[in-house]
């Protein structure tokens, strides 16, 4: 993996005079996560999410960044078939992907993590080891890949307790030392999401 370092400096340069940390969401859904971060002065420039109904409430949610792009704003998108420059491009953003996002975040699917998820892939497939061949529990490294190709200044993943134990794999720990590879000082945690507003 590739470290892109002028890029990175380039951003935190604009950063530190005053411009809004630019995001691009995975698996937006209809953009919980994306409010957090317009409530916090992000600036929301890219989203991507497969399932239509979610990227259609999303689009509705927030405005795109360019206002003639509504229809492209709402298109659903897989991000493993997806590439971020023709993401960039898609949604009218001018010059090389890696100079256009500051942050990204997902919230990957939790299903093949989470223990109600594991058990209803195990009754549905009838497989004890459906959740370890979900492939949803492997996009963390198309995650991965967008992270080498926008170099952003920060990353942020959320998900369940359990994906610290997949079948005996502890997935953040190996996201961070991918991260590390490519320069960042990366860390997980488990937080309550209720002690910071979130009913549920």
């Amino acid at each position: 993996m590739k470290i892109n370092a002028a890029a990175r400096h380039g951003k935190l340069d604009r950063l530190r005079s005053g411009g809004a940390p630019r995001a691009l969401e995975l698996c937006s859904g209809c953009g919980g996560m994306s409010l957090g971060m317009e409530a916090a002065g992000f600036e929301l420039l890219g989203h991507v999410e497969t399932d239509e109904t979610a990227a259609a409430s999303y689009a509705l949610n927030f405005r795109p960044p360019v206002e003639a792009q509504k229809e492209v704003w709402a298109r659903a998108r897989d991000m493993v078939t997806s590439d971020p420059a023709t993401l960039a491009q898609e949604i009218g953003l001018d010059g090389p992907v890696v100079d256009q996002f500051d942050v990204l975040a997902a919230g990957l699917p939790c299903q093949a993590f989470a223990r109600i998820g594991r058990s209803k892939l195990r009754s549905v497939t009838g497989d004890e080891d459906a959740y370890i061949n979900d492939p949803r529990a492997k996009l963390y490294q198309r995650f991965l890949q967008y992270v080498e190709a926008i170099q952003p200044v920060a990353i942020l993943i959320e998900n369940v307790p359990d994906i610290l134990n997949h079948g005996g794999h502890n997935v953040p720990e190996e996201i961070c030392q991918t991260l590390e590879t490519l320069g960042y000082t990366a860390r997980y945690t488990l937080l309550n999401a209720a002690f910071y507003g979130v009913p549920q």
